[in-house]
Parts: C-alpha cells; structure tokens; sequence
C-alpha cells in the first residue's frame, strides 16, 4: 500500500487528469502555464490550447505540485517555471502580465528571495 501512495505522489509532480464534460483528458503539469479565475469554473491555459473546467481555484491548486506553481493572485496560478520577469507587482510569462494581489505578495517574494539567493 505504501509503495501505491509513493507512486502515486511521484505522478503528481507530472501531470494531472481533468474532466471537461465526459471527456478525460490527461494534462502534463510542465504544459500549463497558469490557471485562472473563470466564475464558478477555472481556465487552464498550456503552451498548445486552454480548458474550461468546473472547479474552484483552492481545490484546484491543492492538485497542483506546490514547489511548481504559485498563486499569485485570488484569479491566478502561475507555473514558476514559465515566469519570464517580474516587475513590481505584475509578473510576466513572455507578453501576457498578471498581477500580484496584496495577500500573496509576501509569500510570492519569499519565494523569490530563496529562489534568487
């Protein structure tokens, strides 16, 4: 049982299952460039297509590897791996910007800090 567990937390580094309607689709975490805010649904936007998908931002985020995306803001999760530069309160993935809300700013610049040395 133990070994099943281990398996399955490896996997989650890699990539998670959503569902869009009937359809299951398998999604690679490195893809997804950041997750957004859509009402009562979340748009997932990988490097080839986006995903509407019904889901909130919190449990959404709790399927995603914590030391690969960060929540920015309370409509976004980047991939901190696809963060191109970061400009006072807006962080940039190539031409797309995105804020930094006040309640994630501390944290977000933590982890810059221990990231940049």
């Amino acid at each position: 049982m133990l070994l099943n567990q281990q398996l399955l937390l490896k996997l989650k580094e890699f990539m998670i299952l959503i569902i869009i309607l009937v359809l299951i689709l398998k999604i690679f975490v490195s893809k997804i460039k950041w997750v957004e805010a859509y009402g009562d649904y979340i748009k997932i936007v990988t490097d080839e297509e986006s995903h509407l998908v019904l889901s909130t931002m919190k449990g959404f985020e709790k399927e995603l590897p914590e030391n690969k995306f960060l929540r920015i803001h309370k409509s976004y999760i980047v991939n901190l791996a696809k963060v191109s530069s970061i400009d006072g309160n807006r962080v940039y993935m190539g031409d797309r910007s995105f804020p930094i809300g006040a309640t994630y700013r501390g944290a977000f610049m933590n982890l810059v800090k221990l990231h940049m040395g």
